[in-house]
């Protein structure tokens, strides 16, 4: 599979690029900055923030625009709002917060599903000019792969491609299969994936991947493409995801002006998507 082009990709780059090139809104621009403060221990764990109105002096900004920024924080459990006292940062700050992205297999763990994990290739170096451009590194550097399968009992529900800039080799290099890729990047380089922009669309398996997942060709299957930034704003991660359309779902959930998503495994080979709508177990925690 090493030099295989996937056209597919080229949606998710191309929206990252128009992303990356769009001029930011002040509230987020502002909201990096304090979270990047708040990484960095110049706003330290249990300390009150600057009132809004100091902050609005030292962004030179509205208050509205940095209450925007706040609720940005809020949202991603840095700071916490303590009515007629202010702004605290989160106790623990960044490490100890439930910030990074979950991957498949810690999203799976959480719903008490016991997902195992193949490893079907490594490669420290590929040549690849539109993933490299998506970590800002130059086309002849190339990138690290890992090719991996999920499996549900015997069967393989997910063939998933991971890429990562070829300075972090390391991971690669020594990843084991009992093991989730986001958090052995964070506990190897301290690169701890916080924010994913996500494209999933139908499509049907072509050769390679049907074989892989022993599914017949042209079957139906979700293409997962996400790209996972670290504190920083910085690419670190990029995943394309082949997930069955007869063992995968999605679920979302809104309430207000909030919503929610992740994916749900289907242990039957088949279910009625009415049933899954009323079923308890699959809207549990949410």
């Amino acid at each position: 599979m090493t030099g295989e082009r996937w056209s597919d990709r080229v949606t998710l780059i191309e929206l990252y690029k128009s992303y990356s090139m769009a001029k930011q809104p002040r509230y987020l621009s502002i909201a990096s900055t304090i979270r990047r403060k708040i990484s960095e221990g110049s706003y330290r764990p249990n300390r009150l923030l600057p009132s809004q109105k100091e902050l609005a002096r030292i962004f030179q900004t509205s208050m509205m625009t940095v209450r925007q920024a706040l609720s940005v924080l809020e949202r991603e459990g840095l700071i916490v709002f303590e009515h007629g006292v202010g702004t605290f940062v989160a106790s623990g700050g960044i490490n100890d917060r439930v910030l990074r992205l979950q991957g498949f297999q810690n999203e799976m763990e959480e719903h008490s599903i016991r997902i195992s994990t193949k490893i079907v290739e490594k490669s420290l170096s590929v040549a690849d000019e539109k993933i490299s451009e998506l970590f800002s590194a130059a086309a002849n550097e190339g990138v690290c792969r890992i090719i991996r399968l999920r499996l549900l009992g015997e069967q393989p529900i997910v063939l998933q491609r991971s890429y990562i800039p070829i300075r972090y080799s390391d991971v690669v290099q020594n990843y084991t299969e009992d093991k989730s890729l986001y958090s052995f990047l964070g506990e190897t380089f301290g690169q701890i994936p916080i924010r994913g922009h996500e494209i999933i669309r139908p499509v049907n398996l072509k050769k390679k991947e049907a074989a892989l997942l022993r599914q017949p060709e042209g079957a139906s299957a979700f293409l997962s493409l996400r790209l996972s930034s670290n504190l920083a704003g910085k690419a670190i991660l990029y995943d394309e995801a082949y997930l069955l359309g007869s063992r995968i779902f999605l679920t979302s959930q809104r309430l207000g002006h909030q919503s929610r998503f992740h994916y749900s495994v289907s242990l039957a080979q088949e279910q009625d998507p009415l049933e899954r709508l009323v079923d308890p177990d699959v809207w549990e925690d949410w």
